[in-house]
């Protein structure tokens, strides 16, 4: 996302979590482990997913407030949004592909700049799915077939996020034609096809890369 307003709450994230992503050098290495600099990202996290969505309903005409609320998973390292009441995306908007999508891969760069590596982002609308809302749509079919023993699936999805030598200047590496950026939906994608591939074949899944 680009503007002063995000800009300004990167900085943010930036100046009050630097002191943390450092904290160990495991496999977990820049988790937040302090609970209050966790409220303080979810806070800002939250305070920023009701702006995108407020902006995203007044565009379409729609004057109205809906509370936004996230909570963290450290175990599995994901976000969960919860819309309130007021936001429902159906088949009319593709069920908010276009707005959700690049809301996750805002959140999650806010998120990793502060020390908090994000492995899923899921949304919820007053607590539910939308395969709830729309099974006969959305619902995964059954699993029909045997998973091959010993098989593995590798989910490549990139950030398109690169340091530009040699002044290591960080960039998208392609452009946004009217106004939609490639480069921040691929790892969305890439969170919904893990989770497909969980469901349908319960397949051991392997990320290259985030």
């Amino acid at each position: 996302m680009k503007g002063t307003k995000l800009a300004t709450l990167a900085i943010a994230f930036g100046l009050a979590f630097s002191s943390i992503t450092h904290a160990s050098e495991s496999r977990n290495a820049g988790l937040v482990e302090d609970p209050a600099i966790f409220a303080e990202l979810v806070a800002m996290l939250e305070r920023d997913a009701a702006s995108q969505l407020e902006r995203h309903l007044r565009e379409e005409g729609v004057l109205l407030h809906v509370s936004v609320s996230i909570s963290l998973d450290l175990e599995e390292r994901s976000l969960t949004i919860n819309f309130g009441p007021g936001y429902l995306p159906g088949k009319y908007d593709s069920y908010g592909e276009r707005f959700l999508y690049p809301m996750a891969s805002s959140l999650r760069f806010y998120a990793e700049k502060s020390g908090l590596e994000v492995n899923d982002i899921r949304f919820l609308f007053e607590g539910r799915t939308l395969e709830e809302y729309f099974p006969d749509d959305l619902a995964v079919p059954p699993k029909t077939r045997t998973r091959p023993a010993h098989s593995d699936v590798l989910v490549s999805s990139s950030h398109g996020y690169i340091a530009l030598y040699p002044g290591g200047e960080w960039e998208y590496q392609r452009p946004a034609p009217m106004g939609i950026q490639e480069d921040t939906l691929s790892p969305a994608y890439g969170d919904e096809l893990e989770a497909l591939i969980v469901e349908r074949s319960g397949a051991p899944i392997h990320i290259s890369r985030g």
